[in-house]
């Protein structure tokens, strides 16, 4: 099943007709601020994590082994898409796994962690390329 997210050309224009700033390009603009201009080419495909990525931790939040998760998403069928999702999903599950869980009661803190790890990672170049 392809991703669900929106189309970033169509929500851009839309929001430019408006007056106000895609949140793509506000998102590529703290980009280049921090990263320099040599990680935009990364920025797109980041920021699509960012909406796939919690998804995935939530499998670990909720206490699923690993091999469970990986299951689960294969029974969905977001894995043999040919995807951009279904090449970086496997990627996204490893890094959820890595480490230490979330204490009860603070999950969300270590979403919100795992998820500014894993955008550093992606946008200074430090993750692996997935499998074609």
């Amino acid at each position: 099943m392809p991703s669900a997210l929106p189309d970033t050309a169509a929500s851009q224009a839309a929001g430019v007709a408006a007056g106000e700033v895609a949140p793509l390009a506000r998102f590529e603009q703290c980009v280049s601020e921090r990263f320099g201009s040599s990680a935009l080419p990364r920025a797109a495909r980041c920021a699509a994590d960012l909406a796939e990525l919690p998804v995935i931790l939530l499998y670990r939040v909720d206490g699923l082994s690993r091999a469970a998760a990986w299951a689960d998403l294969q029974r969905a069928g977001q894995l043999d898409d040919g995807s951009e999702y279904a090449r970086r999903a496997p990627l996204m599950l490893g890094f959820g796994y890595q480490g230490a869980g979330p204490q009860r009661g603070r999950e969300s803190e270590w979403m919100r962690a795992r998820q500014a790890e894993w955008t550093e990672r992606c946008l200074s170049g430090r993750l692996p390329e997935p499998r074609p």
